[in-house]
């Protein structure tokens, strides 16, 4: 088999310099589907169509980096080794940029484990389609992994049955540790609470192998895990502190949200006066979800 790439970074671009409206959205799917009758010809589905200016500055920074002339020299070196010989298939390379930061387009989880385990419809079609995310810092070295880790995936998905158990999924994941990587992993169940034990010391040891530190005197930094609506209770999330101390009386501010901090909860819902970095907390009063 043998990868080819197929650019879309400019295509991408001129269609976000239009108006976000009706008529770009047409645009959308007309390269979607180019000139075929409801089916893709351009595998561009993980793109948000309406997105703001933050996904442009994101793909313009791609392409300051060359990232569709590293993909392609990857996939030349790839080609080298002859995988899968015998099959004479073509299969187009195509970077997708996912917005986890603002749009409502893409969910990160559920669009991260569909482009790694719900492959048919591209495979099909004979599409290969790293996926990059607006929250990444770019290089070329993450350039060309991901750019292998999907060529791998297609591979893996051509050559084996279809994993349906959890274990068959790990196996494609070669940073696993038992895998063939070196992440540490511990199965788990939510439901009776099996491995949970396991995996509190696992993350205790890892963090003393890693010398995890931090500064409890420097203003708080941290992630959204998630968000919702409380009929009760207003806009809610569940943060975790990465550094610094986040004080009662505090202002935080993700995005264009912001909250004050008269309300910090640990994760037991006990009010707390602060809380510093490896926290979990819920704040609530949010001005937007």
């Amino acid at each position: 088999m043998i990868f080819e790439l197929l650019p879309i970074i400019e295509t991408m671009l001129e269609l976000y310099q239009k108006p976000r409206n009706f008529d770009r959205f047409q645009d959308y799917l007309g390269v979607l589907q180019g000139e075929t009758k409801g089916d893709l010809a351009v595998p561009i589905s993980g793109f948000n169509p309406m997105a703001k200016e933050h996904v442009v500055r994101k793909l313009l920074e791609l392409k300051s980096l060359e990232a569709e002339k590293i993909i392609e020299d990857t996939l030349t070196e790839l080609n080298k080794q002859h995988i899968l010989r015998g099959s004479n298939e073509v299969f187009k390379v195509s970077l997708t940029l996912s917005d986890d930061l603002k749009g409502g387009w893409t969910n990160r989880f559920t669009t991260d484990y569909d482009s790694k385990f719900k492959l048919n419809a591209f495979i099909n079609r004979h599409f290969c389609t790293p996926v990059f995310w607006t929250s990444e810092n770019y290089d070329p070295i993450l350039i060309r992994e991901r750019t292998l880790e999907y060529a791998f995936r297609t591979i893996y998905w051509l050559s084996k049955p279809k994993p349906k158990t959890l274990k068959e999924h790990l196996e494609q994941e070669v940073f696993v540790e038992g895998f063939g990587g070196s992440i540490p992993c511990v199965a788990i169940s939510s439901k009776t609470g099996a491995g949970v034990p396991e995996l509190l010391e696992t993350i205790l040891l890892l963090a003393d192998l890693e010398e995890f530190t931090g500064n409890p005197d420097v203003m708080a930094q941290g992630f959204i895990v998630e968000a919702n609506m409380d009929e009760k209770r207003g806009i809610s999330a569940t943060m975790i502190i990465k550094n610094g101390t986040l004080h009662a009386g505090n202002f935080v501010v993700v995005d264009d949200a912001f909250t004050t901090t008269r309300l910090i909860e640990n994760f037991a819902g006990k009010t707390l006066d602060s809380a510093s970095f490896s926290t979990p907390i819920r704040l609530t009063g949010f001005s937007k979800l």
